[in-house]
């Protein structure tokens, strides 16, 4: 008797295992809001993973060879959506340019200017986008040589507290202005760019995104936002550089990057929240590239924001 009530408490152990496995590998596949919790849950959607991977080798010590079979199922499912299949690297010949792209939040441009212009020395980058800056920091790089090769720059940030994202260039730029405003993005409008490079065009977006907070609606507008136009951008490599405050794992941001590649490759690389000697959990900084290649990714974290810097290099065919 006693063994029967152990084995049945057994199966339905296991049971609601399987379930709440299966519940967090379909997770990362839902495109509802459920009021902002499917996001917020999303954001951290490989952690969760960590109970389908802990229980299957459990079940595989216990050669519950079904229950592993399962449980492995799901976290290949759920893992599938954070994985970015690479594209070949582009052709280096024909005219083929190298591009430094470095984006930072520096947290309400409260970013230590010391530490961010040293990042920026050792970055070298031709292009850097600026997320949640100023004027004034703007000034304090200046004074120390951190942006002298960065002639050229988009409007100036705030613009009326419309915008707190500027990009600057080593090549010269051309706004264009509207694409990405406050109306459509629900929140910041996003500095839309064309650099002309030596060897021919290609277009920029510096982007900032609301977090998922309260019932994550803004979050949603600003995604959808940056999806309707990065699908109607042809004809020139594209770059999108900046905080999505979104991480492979949702569905809103996979739509929303169709067509590009994450130049930190096929796993995320952690960005936020970086808390001195605690490491990152999730990315949501990124840099994507369209009609290009991502040749080396890296990051690094700068006094006074929560945020790790990201550099790419980037293979461009204009």
């Amino acid at each position: 008797m006693e063994r029967t009530r152990t084995t049945t408490k057994h199966r339905w152990a296991w049971s609601l295992v399987l379930t709440a496995s299966i519940l967090v590998a379909v997770l990362v596949w839902l495109p509802w809001l459920g009021g902002g919790w499917i996001p917020k849950l999303q954001a951290f959607g490989l952690w969760l993973l960590v109970l389908p991977l802990a229980l299957g080798l459990i079940a595989l010590f216990q050669r519950r060879w079904a229950v592993a079979a399962v449980l492995f199922t799901c976290l290949l499912a759920g893992s599938a959506a954070s994985i970015n299949p690479q594209v070949p690297p582009a052709s280096t010949d024909a005219g083929g340019a190298t591009l430094t792209v470095m984006s930072f939040n520096a947290l309400k441009a409260g970013a230590d200017p010391d530490a961010l212009a040293e990042a920026i020395r050792q970055a070298d980058p031709d292009v850097l986008v600026l997320v949640e800056t100023s004027e004034p920091l703007h000034a304090a790089l200046a004074r120390r040589g951190a942006i002298g090769a960065l002639k050229f720059r988009s409007a100036q940030a705030p613009a009326g507290g419309e915008r707190d994202t500027v990009i600057f260039s080593r090549y010269p730029l051309t706004e264009r202005s509207e694409e990405l405003a406050s109306a459509a993005t629900g929140w910041h409008s996003l500095p839309v760019a064309e650099l002309q490079l030596p060897q021919g065009l290609i277009t920029v977006a510096g982007i900032h995104i609301f977090p998922p907070l309260h019932d994550a609606t803004r979050w949603n507008q600003g995604l959808e936002a940056l999806a309707q136009w990065s699908q109607q951008e042809h004809g020139t490599p594209v770059i999108l550089a900046g905080d999505f405050n979104a991480v492979r794992a949702h569905p809103q941001y996979r739509r929303a990057t169709t067509g590009f590649t994450e130049s930190s490759g096929l796993w995320p690389n952690t960005s936020w929240p970086a808390l001195g000697k605690v490491p990152a959990v999730i990315e949501i900084d990124h840099i994507l590239v369209k009609d290009a290649a991502a040749q080396r990714f890296e990051t690094s974290a700068i006094k006074g924001s929560d945020h790790l810097g990201v550099v790419s290099e980037l293979m461009i065919n204009p």
